[in-house]
């Protein structure tokens, strides 16, 4: 987890991460997710049920997982291209966070000044295009 990245927009206790699937334990998103983001997932009444789940069949729980097929709803060509523009800017968002951090963490405070004011130049004219 890492202070300052976006946190993942989960909406709920599940994640397709690896660590999620294997484990059925909380991942490092569903905790950056109630540390940083706005849903909090990881109440009392969860941890309850993390624990519980163990009490009756034990360790067998990950012997007795299985694969299972879900049918996906296919998306449209819309719905593609939408997508994929959404995951373009996150992708540039958590960059320019990460960018942000590494000239913050170097506690140059003329130089984090100097990215600030830089990217503000950039940004601007693209926000300013886009609301006229």
């Amino acid at each position: 987890m890492e202070k300052g990245k976006s946190a993942p927009g989960l909406t709920s206790l599940h994640c397709y991460c690896l660590f999620f699937h294997r484990y059925l334990l909380p991942c490092h998103h569903i905790f950056h997710e109630h540390a940083y983001g706005v849903t909090k997932l990881l109440t009392s009444d969860v941890w309850e049920k993390f624990q519980r789940m163990f009490d009756e069949a034990g360790f067998d729980i990950y012997i007795s997982r299985g694969l299972v097929d879900l049918e996906v709803p296919r998306m449209t060509e819309a719905e593609k291209a939408t997508e994929n523009r959404r995951l373009a800017v996150s992708e540039l968002m958590e960059r320019v966070r990460d960018m942000y951090w590494r000239v913050e963490e170097t506690g140059n405070i003329e130089q984090t000044g100097t990215f600030i004011r830089e990217l503000k130049n950039c940004i601007e004219p693209v926000l300013n295009n886009q609301m006229a």
